[in-house]
């Protein structure tokens, strides 16, 4: 496990890293003697195969992820390929594909979740634990077991403008559906283009 921990008032940046086989890259609970408004965590162009991000610190920032599951890893487990838990964390440009369980897991308030392709998840693309002012957007969410997106808090998700792998939506026949208080319409009636995305 790799651990964020530091105690100056500055943004923490990791750029092109890469964690296979097991690893877990986690803030969560791991970031001492910050101040969590001040001390945001900066993630750019990481790939995982096999292994996991936890994103807990408010105010951090993912700029191009790419997580692969499909290992039979057992430190991986029923954990999302990535959790993201701090309020106002920006995450975008990221693909997710072949999760063992859920792909992304969301609990805080004001996260954004842009520029996302979710694929092949043995569980739901995307859940959400907790959290006011959650979006999702300009994401393809197809071909997951469960839900494109699950919504087991109160409050309502804004996933409005996204791509579920139906033309009709995620009540149409290919659709990767929604469930719990989800938002999806108006929804994208054909992919979004992602860079570096494999449909």
């Amino acid at each position: 496990m790799l651990r964020v921990v530091g105690d100056a008032p500055d943004t923490t940046w990791l750029r092109h890293v890469r964690l296979e086989h097991g690893a877990t890259l986690s803030t969560m609970g791991e970031v001492r003697n910050l101040d969590p408004a001040t001390n945001p965590v900066v993630l750019e162009d990481v790939e995982l195969h096999d292994a996991r991000i936890e994103l807990g610190t408010a105010g951090s920032r993912i700029d191009g992820l790419s997580a692969e599951g499909g290992g039979e890893n057992a430190i991986i487990g029923a954990a999302p390929l990535l959790r993201l838990t701090g309020p106002g964390i920006v995450a975008q440009h990221v693909f997710i594909q072949d999760a063992p369980r859920v792909g992304i897991e969301l609990s805080g308030d004001d996260i954004l979740l842009a520029g996302c392709q979710v694929t092949g998840s043995a569980g739901d693309g995307i859940l959400v634990l907790d959290g006011a002012g959650i979006r999702i957007r300009d994401c393809n969410l197809l071909g997951n077991a469960g839900a494109g997106v699950s919504n087991v808090g109160a409050d309502p998700v804004d996933a409005t403008g996204n791509w579920w792998g139906d033309a009709a939506g995620p009540d149409g026949p290919e659709g990767d559906g929604v469930a719990g208080n989800v938002q999806f319409d108006p929804w994208l009636t054909t992919p979004v283009v992602l860079p570096g995305a494999s449909s």
